[in-house]
């Protein structure tokens, strides 16, 4: 549960974890989202125990509510009725007790909430360009995988295939993954802080990762979507040419009947964004001098600077990118 920083694992990899774990260990979660692979959470353990330590200890079950330790609200789990002090339970405590490793069972993962993270609402996606990097113990994942037809794996079914069991990290792996995590965390506070700098909305943020590959296509679903922006945005074109021969991708219009310049990017915009963005503003209002323009734009992510120096324009920046994160 990662609401509270535990884990429970059962017999088909406790054995595994409980041979490969210590305290201070890291531990790092991933989830399939929208066909997407994303890196959840990150465990900085501070204790581990067979489930069954837990189950015997009031001040434990009374802490934590992971579903390991509660099985008599869980009966699914165990084929029926729970029974606390079952020889096997008994045989693991005993073993435990005796400084022993356990009977193949469920184990349970305590991670220290000061050093743990949470990353579900802002998730950072996994693909080559991060897994690659990833020595995994001497056994990197393998991008040229070619199934029993003779067809070559995409990557996220390599990804996939090299993830579905749990994977030992060298330090240097894990020192990789903490450190993006912790830049993560810190660009989300600087985020926080910044008015003008607001995410889409996750589904729609999702929807637009997985089915626009390019500017174009961002600019199909902005303007097919236009209110995800601003629910009092009214779409009245795109493409438009000005009498300099730049292009406005997307005109809309306020509840307060002004012009609304939105500038598409795929990916991380930068200064020469905002460069735009002005020279649009700028030539507009000489082309329509009795209209006072605003200017908006719509990014994965967007840099320390142009975030700061819309802040100060009052520019307002929309970004579908909160779970697209790069190094």
């Amino acid at each position: 549960m990662i609401e509270e920083f535990t884990y429970g694992e059962g017999s088909a990899f406790s054995t595994f974890i409980w041979n490969n774990i210590n305290i201070g260990s890291r531990i790092f979660f991933h989830a399939v989202i929208g066909g997407v692979r994303y890196l959840t959470a990150m465990y900085y353990i501070s204790g581990f125990f067979p489930a069954a330590i837990g189950r015997q200890n009031n001040e434990i079950k009374d802490k934590y509510k992971n579903p390991h330790l509660h099985p008599e609200k869980f009966s699914e789990w165990w084929g029926g009725i729970y029974y606390p002090g079952d020889h096997f339970e008994l045989s693991v405590i005993k073993a435990y007790e005796a400084g022993l490793q356990p009977p193949k069972s469920d184990i349970i993962l305590i991670g220290d909430p000061k050093r743990s993270y949470d990353l579900r609402k802002s998730p950072i996606v996994l693909d080559k360009n991060i897994l690659s990097r990833l020595d995994l113990n001497g056994k990197p994942i393998k991008w040229n995988i070619i199934d029993k037809k003779g067809n070559f794996l995409n990557e996220n079914m390599c990804i996939r295939s090299c993830l579905r069991p749990p994977r030992v990290l060298s330090k240097p792996d894990g020192d990789f993954l903490e450190n993006i995590i912790i830049r993560r965390i810190k660009s989300i506070k600087l985020d926080k802080m910044l008015l003008n700098f607001k995410p889409i909305n996750q589904s729609d943020a999702y929807r637009m990762q997985l089915m626009c590959s390019n500017e174009k296509e961002i600019e199909d679903y902005i303007v097919n979507n236009i209110r995800i922006l601003d629910k009092n945005l009214t779409y009245h074109g795109r493409q438009i040419r000005l009498q300099d021969g730049s292009i406005i991708d997307v005109l809309a219009e306020d509840n307060k009947r002004r012009p609304v310049i939105i500038e598409i990017k795929k990916g991380t915009a930068d200064d020469s964004t905002l460069t735009q963005v002005l020279s649009y503003l700028y030539q507009y209002e000489r082309q329509y001098p009795y209209e006072a323009a605003i200017g908006k734009i719509v990014c994965g992510d967007a840099s320390y600077r142009l975030k700061n120096a819309c802040e100060h324009l009052g520019i307002e920046i929309y970004f579908y990118g909160d779970i697209l994160f790069r190094t």
